[in-house]
């Protein structure tokens, strides 16, 4: 990055006090004159013993990513400074750093830096930023001076342009939070005042060249304005902003230069443009760099900001539902993971975790998650993977520092008195032949039924599919609204069994024409009268493929219909959809009937070996109306 090379371009304040310190005795009893030619460092004004050496300011912690090249040693400052008393021959005040008339160093190579700085700036109305007795009030511990940013007799070894002030310590963090709606970044500082400095309110004031075209006068990018603090003389403390935005579009703006100023008055009322001068205060220049992250393998994560729905609400005789969440990469081009841990509730949701995928700077996605009924209100954190760390500044770079947001998907009934599922006793399967009881399965026991209806895109579809054990024809699935069964039985489903067939059935009264409903043929009473529609799922370890979905009508039983109906297994529970199309009946006045069947391999009818079945409801109720209930049955 092209921040990067400012970080070996100069020294750290540490090395340059350091090299200096022989000459310095007798410094700081000398700070109180206007304009003096010094480093001044945490003592500030207050007098000093004559043989005190001045304290430098602490060196800042190592950026993460990329070391900084070695800085290249320049010459120490003159080793007698004047005496307190004495005048010096020129006026010196505390300059900024960032460009004025040279390359803004961004990736378009052609943007000058345009940012007054220099005293007599040709960018701006004003001239350029400087405090004109630097000092008594300070970012940081640190502050110089010198009689133009351009001044090639710089006491601290070099001009200021480009990035080269050996004061800029005030800032200690930069970090922004990956929450939406927007990510908002906050600035931690360090301000300390001189004891020989008044009492009252200082003002900081934020600018940031968002869009990076090397000003600072784009709406948006004066980002603090009239921060006040307050702090006693003599004392040194740190704050953190209140939360401000600092993305050029969707992104955050790498390499951008910004300028942090305090002062004792207001800027309040004009337009600021980053000019000006004040008699207290300092002025301090950086830019910004965006944390290089890598794993081992070399991959990247993406900084994520995911944005999901507000709390959803079951609509009627919904049950399945989708909630999209906004993916929005505000960094560089890397990879997106996300899980999703159920915290409170029943509701199944999946996937529960969102496949890492490429995102682009700035690029957007959508991650779709799929909600399966149940009675009670359910919470989910969404959890994206990304990496936690603080900020850092060296050299002049602020390096963005990052905190993780950890979004919720919520979901309830709109009624919660109003009942989704309606349950049945367990272990009350009998022989398919004579209805007498019998052994069982739990897998083929009937715990529960809820039917509804289900808006599905191909998103969703895809998503069910790739979440669980899915029978059908998916190819021939399409987007739209699905009738919606949901079948809990007491044990979970085998899924390869060579010892059995197993079959589920949704006999639906799926028209309003009672003419073509089954009548019994062999008994007065039998699992499918009064039912015209049939949907099967079928495990029969003979066939080829062993796990189909049929769809017949009473008129034709023994004929198998195309149907894009697609069942999901999961555990004990069957999810099938079954297209609204198919039915020519509107879907609150469908009624219907569920039953399961286990019998030997060789023995799809249960006539001559043992067998089991359940239905629901019972063969002495009524079928099923469809929709949520308020009363139990079975």
């Amino acid at each position: 990055m092209a921040a990067r090379a400012f970080a070996g371009a100069h020294r750290s304040i540490r090395q340059r006090l350091g090299r200096a310190r022989d000459g310095v005795i007798g410094w700081r009893a000398a700070l109180c004159v206007p304009g003096l030619l010094a480093v001044v460092a945490l003592g500030g004004c207050e007098p000093t013993p004559d043989d005190a050496a001045p304290t430098a300011a602490p060196s800042p912690a190592a950026v993460a990513s990329t070391p900084a090249a070695t800085p290249t040693p320049r010459p120490a400052p003159e080793s007698t400074p004047p005496p307190s008393d004495t005048p010096t021959p020129r006026p010196r005040a505390d300059f900024g750093d960032a460009p004025d008339g040279v390359a803004a160093g961004y990736p378009n190579s052609r943007v000058i830096g345009r940012f007054p700085t220099r005293l007599s700036s040709l960018t701006a109305e004003g001239p350029g930023a400087h405090v004109r007795r630097p000092g008594l009030d300070r970012l940081g511990t640190a502050v110089t001076a010198e009689a133009d940013a351009d001044d090639a007799a710089d006491v601290d070894g070099a001009p200021n342009l480009v990035n080269q002030d050996a004061g800029d310590d005030g800032v200690l963090g930069l970090t922004v939070s990956l929450a939406p709606p927007r990510a908002l970044a906050q600035l931690t500082v360090e301000v300390t005042l001189s004891p020989a400095a008044p009492a009252g309110p200082r003002h900081i004031n934020v600018l940031i060249d968002i869009d990076r075209d090397g000003r600072w006068t784009s709406p948006g990018e004066w980002v603090l304005q009239d921060w006040e603090v307050e702090l006693q003389p003599g004392a040194s403390e740190t704050f953190v902003s209140p939360g401000f935005s600092m993305l050029d579009g969707e992104v955050l703006p790498e390499g951008a230069w910004m300028r942090v100023l305090l002062t004792r008055e207001s800027l309040a009322g004009e337009p600021w443009d980053g000019s000006g001068s004040w008699e207290f205060g300092e002025v301090e220049d950086y830019r910004i760099a965006l944390p290089q992250i890598a794993r081992p393998d070399g991959s990247r994560p993406a900084l994520a900001v995911v944005e999901c729905p507000g709390p959803l609400e079951w609509i009627g005789a919904v049950i399945v539902m989708e909630a999209a969440c906004a993916v929005t990469n505000i960094g560089e081009e890397g990879d997106f993971t996300a899980r999703v841990v159920r915290s409170a509730g029943s509701v199944t949701l999946i996937p529960n975790t969102v496949a890492s995928e490429t995102l682009h700077a700035g690029a957007t996605r959508t991650a779709t998650f799929v909600l399966v009924r149940a009675d009670a209100e359910t919470n989910w954190r969404v959890r994206p993977i990304t990496v936690s760390m603080a900020g850092q500044v060296e050299s002049g770079v602020v390096v963005l520092g990052l905190t993780p947001h950890r979004t919720a998907i919520s979901a309830a009934p709109a009624d919660p008195a109003v009942r989704t599922f309606d349950r049945d006793a367990q272990e009350d399967y009998f022989d398919i032949t004579n209805l007498s009881p019998t052994e069982g399965f739990g897998f083929a026991d009937i715990q529960r039924v809820a039917l509804g209806v289900a808006a599905v895109d191909s998103v969703g579809l895809d998503i069910l599919r790739r979440a669980y054990f899915t029978v059908g024809g998916l190819s021939g699935a399409v987007p739209g609204d699905y009738v919606a069964a949901i079948i809990d039985m007491v044990d979970p489903i085998p899924l390869d069994e060579s010892a059995l067939g197993w079959r589920v059935s949704l006999a639906l009264e799926a028209n309003d024409n009672p003419d073509d409903d089954w009548r019994p043929r062999v008994r007065d009473f039998d699992l499918y009268q009064g039912t015209d529609h049939w949907y099967e799922l079928i495990y029969l370890p003979t066939l080829d493929p062993e796990w189909r979905i049929q769809r017949r009508v009473a008129l034709a039983p023994s004929q198998a219909l195309p149907s894009n109906a697609v069942a999901f297994i999961d555990g004990r529970r069957v999810l099938l959809l079954i297209p609204g199309s198919e039915l020519d009946r509107q879907v609150a006045d469908v009624r219907f009937r569920v039953m399961t069947f286990v019998h030997e391999p060789d023995d799809p009818s249960g006539t001559e070996e043992p067998s089991m079945a359940d239905v629901f409801p019972p063969l002495d109720q009524p079928l099923q109306t469809f929709g949520p209930r308020t009363d139990p049955l079975g």
